[in-house]
């Protein structure tokens, strides 16, 4: 069932990716920390944007004290990378993936963020 939900993730930030905005918050329930309102408006940094080896991932301040996973998606939906933290920020060494483009998705008990970057070799 996740990996449906994911592969329909997955499209549809393809399709809004026209867009000027690479991120997508989608909220599961209604946040107990976070509300609609408040300043989410870039939830997640990624650092650099173009990845050779480190990709750094600085999350909003307001989710830093929740438990996060992070995956990594091929453009296929395939997931190839899955990690665990809790904090605001993340270096995840990905030098092994090929060369193209990823989705990361980074799931909280409230809220699932996911956006895009690319590795080059």
């Amino acid at each position: 069932m996740k990996s449906i939900f994911t592969f329909f993730i997955i499209c549809f930030c393809v399709i809004i990716s026209v867009n000027a905005q690479n991120t997508t918050i989608i909220y599961k329930t209604a946040a107990r920390n976070i509300s609609k309102e408040s300043a989410l408006s870039n939830p997640i940094k990624l650092d650099p944007n173009v990845v050779k080896d480190f990709l750094k991932v600085s999350v909003d301040p307001l989710l830093g004290d929740v438990k996060k996973t992070i995956s990594i998606y091929d453009i296929l939906g395939r997931e190839v990378l899955m990690q665990i933290f809790e904090g605001a920020d993340k270096q995840l060494y990905i030098q092994n993936l090929s060369r193209g483009l990823y989705f990361i998705r980074i799931d909280t008990p409230d809220l699932a963020i996911v956006s895009k970057f690319e590795v080059s070799q």
